[in-house]
This record gives structure tokens, sequence and C-alpha cells, in this order.
């Protein structure tokens, strides 16, 4: 593991923590609030904190690999809309 991989792992780790602190903690809060039978009693979601930590470690760190899987010398930003469109393209059927 190169230190430029971990780099970028801790990069989009903190990014996807901050940006679904701010979805869920702050903007969609009072949305959350409305619906006490949809989730769960905050004391039990923080029981569960530790394993969302480590759930996102694991995704920022597989999405930093596939990334790096296809990254070429060219333009980042035509890498970026390649790998988002990877993502979302639908599997061959055969």
């Amino acid at each position: 593991m190169s230190k430029r991989f971990l780099v970028a792992w801790i990069i989009i780790f903190l990014a996807w923590m901050v940006g679904s602190f701010l979805v869920h903690a702050v903007l969609l809060n009072e949305d959350y609030m409305q619906l006490p039978n949809l989730f769960r009693p905050e004391a039990d979601a923080e029981r569960y904190f530790p394993l969302m930590i480590l759930a996102h470690a694991i995704l920022a760190g597989a999405l930093v690999w596939i990334y790096a899987q296809g990254v070429r010398a060219k333009p980042w930003l035509a890498q970026g809309v390649r790998f988002v469109a990877a993502l979302y393209r639908e599997p061959e059927r055969a």
C-alpha cells in the first residue's frame, strides 16, 4: 500500500463522514425526528456508531482501490466521470 493510496483513503473517509454528518445530522435531522418509529432510538444508534465508522472506512478504501485500478496518465476529471459511470453502469446480461 503506497503513501498516496493511504492519503487518498483517509481523505475520502473524512469527506464521507463529514458529508454524512452534514446531510443526516444537520439537514435531515428535523425530518428524522418526525418519524420516531422508523429509526433506532439515539442510545441504540450510538451503540452501533463504531460499526458505522468501520463500514465507512472499508467502503472508502474500496472506492480508492477501485479508482486506482483504472487510473491513467490522463486528465483527472475524465477519469472521475468514468469512475462514477462505472459505479452506476448496469451489468451486462448474457
